[in-house]
């Protein structure tokens, strides 16, 4: 079996790769103004706006500071 891993904190996580569609490279967000609680700003995507949860502030309630984890939905 096949995972893709993370870390958040002191944790670390893994998600069944079966469950994962593409990993893509980092991207430039763009801010979303007042946007809600835990999302980081959105990105263009094959044409389509996607918005992106950051996991650290969803979680650990402490906004990233400019690295990994992301989320996209």
């Amino acid at each position: 079996m096949l995972f893709l891993t993370f870390q958040l904190g002191a944790e670390r996580y893994a998600l069944d790769a079966s469950r994962v569609v593409e990993v893509l490279p980092l991207v430039e967000l763009r801010k979303i103004p007042n946007a809600p609680h835990g999302v980081a700003g959105i990105f263009n995507y094959r044409g389509q706006p996607v918005p992106v949860a950051d996991l650290s502030d969803l979680i650990l309630h402490n906004p990233r500071a400019n690295g990994l984890p992301r989320a996209s939905f």
